[in-house]
């Protein structure tokens, strides 16, 4: 599956997500960005309450069982703490900017 497919199906399911969960942040990184056959599509998911990741991981599971989907999550203070988003690049997938 191509990065644009990938994508558009994990903007689908964010849009969805976004109705209970508005507060989360997606965003692609690692090799699904620059590799023509990535091992892995490595997502990172910023979130605010600790229920939010029990909920994206089973609004994925159905597409994890196709997909080899690695889900990193992150609270927003985590992600300054790390300076994950100056460190790797990535593609925020939503919310769409």
């Amino acid at each position: 599956m191509e990065l644009i497919q990938i994508s558009a199906l994990l903007i689908a399911q964010a849009e969805k997500l976004s109705v209970s969960l508005p507060s989360l942040r997606w965003h692609l990184f690692g090799s699904i960005l620059w590799a023509s056959r990535p091992n892995d599509i490595d997502l990172l998911v910023i979130y605010e309450q600790l229920i939010e990741p029990k909920l994206v991981r089973e609004a994925l599971r159905e597409i994890s069982l196709t997909l080899p989907l690695d889900i990193l999550f992150m609270t927003e203070k985590e992600v300054i703490e790390t300076q994950f988003l100056s460190q790797w690049p990535t593609l925020q997938l939503f919310p769409i900017q």
